[in-house]
């Protein structure tokens, strides 16, 4: 059967779904963190822990359940907007390196050697501009001693795309090498890149000065080993989701610059030129390293190139992480309501745990599934979408096991608090997401299999 004729569908929506899902997991990590610090700083949790102290003696919680709510508020109500705070924060440190990664670039650029741009080379940059429809603050180009191309730009500035000798020398890597990084720019996200890059050393920095006071106590601040643990995850986390996106990024250039040369012949033998023989390391050892890579294997780029259906926007590793964060922002986003608003902890905190989930997991999925059935549909195959089912379904579980400390409780009642009515009703919600994706955008239930 011939593939329908039509538009191949665009990245945008899977890139800034994973956008949505990274800027989600920095903010569930510095709730973890400031859960933390509170529970580790004495001036913080001494008062917090009085309270508490108080309250049950003044209020039997058998007797007088109501009356010890209402005593709680405003202890609840500090430690609540005290995490809030945290979650803010973070994302300000993390908007921050938007600012510090390209000047930190521009002053590494600075420093290396400056080549002089031919007038031919320059028309040429040009009317590659021009092929890719930049109009207005139109990106500059810097030939540099550099190993790699790359592009940086600081806020309201323009871009800089700069290129390796090597690159201007040859006519056949040049045009494409360009368009890749023109792509970058017409995404209009090169400068968000950098909060994504540098996003470890923002997040493993603020887990370790959260957990200073406890070290310096020498452990003897009671804080529970749980809560390290889950901010440790949380960042890990954070991390894949931030190394996913970005080889995302690459492969949606790729396309861009195989569409705008009209074949994506000269991008396949600018990457048959990079293969890298098969190392010795351990089978784990590369699997690790491949799980970190900031940009997909030379494989993985080609295949790409070769068909859209060779690398899905969503498999099974990238929906177990949109699952894991889905529930780190639903047990965080229910412990916020229950703290914020602890008289109404019995019926607020449920609903924002769901309202959370269905955002966060929308954000997350629903582009990539829509883009995958797309795709099926062009190719004119069956959408094969029981493995991101599959990952969902299994993050939603482990992200719920790996809750913030005080929010543990809450969440596990509603996940698992009755045998595994949850797990069931998340399998039933995943697989009706992907089932309407499918119906929205696979081919026609009465071609599949025929020729």
């Amino acid at each position: 059967m011939a593939a329908p004729v039509g538009r191949t569908p665009s990245h945008a929506g899977a890139i800034l779904g994973m956008y949505a899902l990274l800027a989600t997991a920095v903010g569930c990590v510095g709730a973890s963190a400031g859960e933390l610090f509170f529970a580790a700083d004495r001036t913080l949790s001494t008062p917090f822990q009085g309270a508490l102290n108080r309250c049950s003696l003044s209020y039997p919680i058998l007797t007088h359940a109501q009356q010890y709510d209402r005593c709680l508020v405003g202890a609840y109500r500090f430690k609540g907007l005290f995490l809030l705070g945290c979650v803010g924060y973070m994302l300000l440190f993390t908007a921050a390196l938007i600012v510090v990664g390209p000047w930190l670039t521009r002053r590494r650029l600075a420093r290396a050697q400056q080549y002089t741009q031919t007038q031919a080379v320059t028309a040429r940059f040009e009317s590659l501009c021009d092929r890719a429809g930049l109009t207005g603050r139109r990106p500059r180009l810097a030939v540099a001693a550099v190993r790699e191309a790359y592009t940086t730009v600081l806020p309201d500035g323009r871009p800089l795309v700069v290129l390796p000798l090597k690159t201007t020398l040859d006519p056949s890597r040049f045009d494409p090498v360009v368009l890749h990084e023109l792509a970058h720019v017409r995404a209009r996200d090169v400068s968000l890149v950098s909060s994504v890059r540098g996003i470890a050393w923002i997040t493993i920095p603020v887990v370790a000065l959260a957990s200073l006071p406890d070290i310096l106590h020498a452990g003897q601040t009671q804080v529970p080993q749980a809560y390290l643990v889950q901010a440790v995850v949380f960042v890990a986390a954070t991390i894949l989701v931030a190394a996913g996106l970005l080889r995302l990024r690459e492969i949606a250039a790729d396309r861009q610059a195989a569409r705008w040369l009209d074949s994506p012949q000269p991008l396949r033998n600018l990457l048959d030129t990079a293969e890298v023989p098969a190392g010795t390391a351990p089978n784990w050892s590369r699997w690790r390293r491949r799980l970190l890579a900031r940009h997909p294997s030379v494989t993985a780029r080609l295949a790409a190139l070769g068909s859209p259906l060779t690398v899905r926007d969503v498999g099974f590793a990238t929906a177990l992480a949109v699952g894991a964060v889905a529930a780190m922002a639903m047990n965080t986003c229910s412990y916020f309501a229950s703290s914020l608003d602890y008289a109404a902890a019995a019926s607020l905190p449920p609903r924002v745990w769901a309202a959370t989930g269905g955002v966060v997991l929308g954000l997350g999925l629903a582009p990539a599934f829509l883009r995958s059935a797309a795709q099926a549909r062009l190719a004119g195959v069956p959408y094969a979408w029981w493995a991101p089912v599959a990952g969902v379904s299994l993050g939603l579980l482990l992200g719920s096991v790996a809750a913030p400390g005080t929010a543990t409780n809450a969440v596990l009642s509603v996940v698992v608090g009755s045998g595994f009515g949850g797990v069931a009703t998340a399998v039933i919600l995943a697989c009706a997401g992907a089932g309407l994706a499918a119906l929205a955008a696979g081919p026609p239930l009465a071609s599949i299999g025929t020729s």
